[in-house]
């Protein structure tokens, strides 16, 4: 009966990768005209960042073939092109790529060009100069589905004078609260917020439901621009997700569970919430008072905090701080970079590239602690 199981199990699977194989040949099909880039994940770790990177690379003009042994990246069923793209295999033919996408330690494909993914956050060089790429975290259908070519035509209305929006799960944050004070000598996101809580609970908006969230977000008698909302108790999604950001005059960022960077910062900055975040030198291209707000310690954040909800920063310094933003948006995280970035690369004499990119799962080496 086992050899029976697995056999027909087998025959399964192996009806599985033809099925996967016909979707990718009726793909590659239609881009037949396209470069191709291939994407040689073994030993990478990358998870959901895959399918946004593949994707990405598909959308500046590139046909994706991928390589890996990992049935985990086919887990979310919500990714576009995810039959497509993700039956994956260990073997392709008649393929001759321009570029090689892969992690650091992959000896394969000798004189092919390379962008090498380097995701070992504690070896990233502490200068801002360096060639920093971060993929676009978990909002793959707000960003890169096009749901979002009506940012840029929306007029900017303040309406909140400063949100935080994410998760404070104890669960996925309290674990690496020894991690991120020791590696990166910075507060967490669970103690900011707790901060920010105690020292201005009168100036603050929590909404227990994302009705109690649009009502007082669309009633003008009930403003919220000299408030701080957090928004940590429920979810919102889509496209109510970036208009709350594009209605914000401020985004508060903090640390990832445990990584130094917030997750959400290419959302806030396409929607040109100005943002405020204890100052680090990988946020490269920020520039304090011109299109971000640091601070350096819990007093000075109090500072920050106090003016906005006091309204004393003139409409005109803000209007002309969420424009800065934008425009480093466009500069670092749009598309059309992205493919500048790329073809320079393939135009030019080197033969690999590192791209520094947020870390998608855990860090190596990193002992979890139980959550209390």
């Amino acid at each position: 009966m086992r050899k029976l199981f697995f056999g027909v199990k087998n025959i399964f699977a192996r009806l599985k990768q033809a099925v996967g194989f016909f979707f990718w040949k009726t793909r590659r099909t239609k881009r037949k005209d396209r470069p191709v880039v291939l994407f040689d994940i073994e030993g990478l770790i990358l998870s959901r960042r895959l399918t946004q990177v593949v994707l990405q690379f598909d959308h500046i003009g590139y046909s994706c073939l991928v390589r890996a042994r990992n049935s985990m990246y086919l887990k979310n069923r919500g990714d576009p092109y995810e039959v497509l793209f993700w039956e994956l295999t260990s073997r392709w033919k008649g393929e001759s790529p321009v570029l090689v996408v892969c992690g650091k330690e992959n000896p394969r494909y000798p004189g092919k060009k390379r962008i090498v993914f380097d995701d070992d956050i504690q070896s990233f060089p502490l200068r801002v100069e360096e060639p920093f790429y971060f993929p676009l975290h978990l909002h793959i259908k707000r960003m890169v589905e096009r749901q979002t070519e009506w940012i840029p035509q929306m007029p900017k209305e303040m309406r909140i004078g400063a949100v935080f929006i994410g998760s404070t799960a104890p669960a996925s944050y309290l674990p690496f609260e020894k991690y991120i004070h020791e590696t990166f000598h910075l507060p967490t996101r669970l103690e900011v917020l707790d901060h920010i809580r105690n020292h201005f609970p009168d100036d603050i908006f929590e909404p227990e439901r994302a009705e109690d969230l649009w009502r007082e977000l669309n009633d003008p008698s009930l403003p919220l621009k000299n408030k701080i909302v957090l928004v940590d108790k429920i979810h919102i999604g889509g496209k109510d997700y970036l208009q709350i950001l594009r209605n914000s005059i401020f985004h508060i960022w903090t640390c990832g569970d445990a990584f130094p960077y917030c997750h959400n910062q290419p959302e806030g900055m396409l929607c040109g919430a100005i943002p405020i975040f204890w100052e680090y030198p990988l946020y490269a291209g920020l520039e304090n008072q011109k299109n971000c707000l640091c601070f350096r310690s819990f007093d000075e954040l109090n500072e920050i905090l106090a003016k906005i909800v006091s309204s004393q920063f003139p409409e005109k310094d803000l209007l002309a701080m969420s424009a800065q933003v934008e425009a480093l948006y466009q500069k670092t995280f749009s598309d059309d970079t992205f493919q500048k970035n790329v073809q320079a690369f393939l135009e030019s004499e080197k033969a690999e590239e590192t791209y520094y990119v947020h870390p998608d799962v855990y860090p190596r080496n990193v002992q979890r602690r139980e959550t209390p």
